[in-house]
């Protein structure tokens, strides 16, 4: 059985202080997170695919030093900024995507002029 997915992405970049790291903010629905065992892959904190707030992964949290309930600063190339309530840390095994993805509700990424895919 093949399983399809609505996800919005996005380039943007994080801030912290003097830190500045470019991220992808993703946004999934419910069957987004069967597909990548979001749900599962949160050690700390809890997630849900209708929250407003974010999940960071394990890599991109120890880079940042950041802490659940921490609000994050993105920053998309057009120059709008929002900040996002830190719900939960994930690790999906992958450093690159872990490093990199900041992930979402489908809704709230679609507010944060990403692009929409399927």
């Amino acid at each position: 059985m093949n399983t399809v997915s609505v996800s919005a992405s996005g380039n943007a970049l994080v801030r912290k202080g003097t830190k500045t790291a470019p991220i992808v903010f993703r946004g999934l629905d419910a069957q987004g997170d069967k597909i990548y065992n979001i749900s599962g892959s949160v050690y700390a904190g809890s997630w849900k695919p209708s929250s407003q707030g974010i999940l960071i992964g394990r890599d991109l949290e120890q880079d940042l030093n950041y802490n659940l309930g921490n609000y994050v600063l993105i920053q998309t190339p057009d120059g709008a900024e929002a900040n996002y309530r830190i719900d939960g840390f994930y690790d999906l095994g992958i450093a690159s995507i872990n490093k990199t993805w900041i992930i979402t509700s489908l809704g709230t990424a679609s507010l944060c002029s990403v692009t929409m895919a399927a």
